[in-house]
């Protein structure tokens, strides 16, 4: 009768281990996929600040930008100014392609399927990261102030612009960039050109007092009496 009672007693301890014992298994891949989840998540954070970043200093890159291009158009240096603007336009095009890429990771990264699906986020953070290098590598904006000098340097600086430039696949009009950087030249000298209201058309003033016209009272006419026969 004892070794009917002490049956269950030992076994469930035993059952008891076998089950910890998976859990303690399931643990290790459960805490490696909740890494490699978290570290991505980590490493988009540190990616997007650096985007940010790279965004503020672009807003200072392209006030630069458009002020040299001024400059030099002023000096009817044409076609550098067009060459500034178009600088303009392609250092915007690289944070517009960095933001754009780093969303697509931050939507892979709350829908990815995490056990078979891994390597796409790290291989898609790492493009991103690539991207971020290579707007930290284009050249300073500061070298454009060299162009308003007819020096070797000046000449360097020039044909460093269009080597970087003619590799990037950048569709514009220079009549479009010319019109614009006039637009802007314009807004800035505080001379664009705003319509101006019509005021409505005023009678003249007259110089001469006017002339009223006396005329004399009209006399009551009294009725024609008549005589009545008596």
């Amino acid at each position: 009768p004892r070794r009917g009672g002490a049956g269950p007693e030992v076994l469930e301890p035993m059952g008891s281990l076998m089950s910890t014992s998976k859990s303690e298994k399931a643990k290790p891949n459960m805490k490696a996929q909740l890494t490699q989840q978290d570290k991505a998540i980590l490493d988009l954070k540190a990616s997007r600040d650096r985007l940010k970043k790279y965004q503020k200093a672009m807003e200072t890159d392209s006030a630069k930008l458009l002020k040299q291009a001024i400059a030099l158009n002023k000096a009817g240096k044409k076609d550098r100014a067009v060459l500034c603007m178009k600088m303009k336009r392609y250092k915007e095009k690289q944070v517009g392609q960095v933001d754009a890429q780093l969303l697509t990771v931050e939507e892979m990264v709350q829908t990815i399927q995490w056990e078979t699906e891994t390597m796409k986020v790290v291989e898609a953070l790492q493009e991103g990261n690539k991207a971020l290098d290579a707007i930290h590598s284009v050249m300073s904006v500061d070298k454009v102030e060299a162009l308003m000098d007819e020096t070797a340097e000046a000449i360097a600086v020039q044909q460093e612009i269009d080597g970087l430039l003619s590799g990037e696949d950048i569709a514009v009009d220079e009549g479009e960039l010319e019109a614009e950087l006039a637009a802007m030249e314009a807004d800035l000298m505080g001379t664009a050109a705003t319509p101006t209201p019509q005021l409505p058309v005023m009678p003249a003033v007259p110089t001469q007092k006017p002339v009223v016209a006396h005329t004399e009272p009209a006399l009551a006419v009294e009725p024609e009496r008549v005589a009545v026969a008596s």
